[in-house]
């Protein structure tokens, strides 16, 4: 009976996940953010999370910065899809690590923002300031 109620469990968590990939790809949709335009929507990201928490650590900010990217323009890797290597390697550049480093942390991220509400709210409130600036066109890509 432990194993049935083990996959239960698992299975709850993909769902939550992917109806919270499938919101956050809905806004993305609407608010025609695309990849030409990552490492300046990154940039302001960075900005942002140094907005939310100016103390943060630099290994827990790329962490950050490292979910916020996946979301935001490749929120297929959240339900299990691979990353192409090219844009790893553009996700590395923005992040100053090597491509094994961001492979490894994917996995990392996306437990962190299960497990730990601290580290979940501060990812969900750069997306959504990201979205939001976009939606108000407070962002404006004329300047990118």
């Amino acid at each position: 009976m432990g194993n049935h109620s083990k996959k239960i469990k698992e299975l709850n968590e993909y769902s939550i996940m992917k109806k919270h990939v499938s919101n956050f790809e809905a806004k993305i949709k609407n608010s025609s953010l695309r990849l030409e335009f990552l490492e300046y929507i990154s940039k302001l990201a960075c900005e942002c999370l140094y907005q939310y928490d100016s103390d943060i650590k630099i290994h827990e900010a790329k962490k950050t910065m490292l979910l916020v990217i996946l979301i935001l323009f490749f929120p297929m890797v959240l339900s299990g899809e691979r990353l192409k290597n090219n844009s790893r390697n553009r996700i590395s550049k923005i992040l100053k690590c090597d491509c094994t480093t961001t492979s490894h942390y994917i996995r990392l991220v996306i437990f962190l923002y299960e497990k730990y509400p601290d580290f979940s709210s501060r990812v969900d409130h750069i997306c959504e300031k990201i979205i939001s600036g976009i939606e108000s066109g407070e962002i404006n890509f004329e300047n990118a």
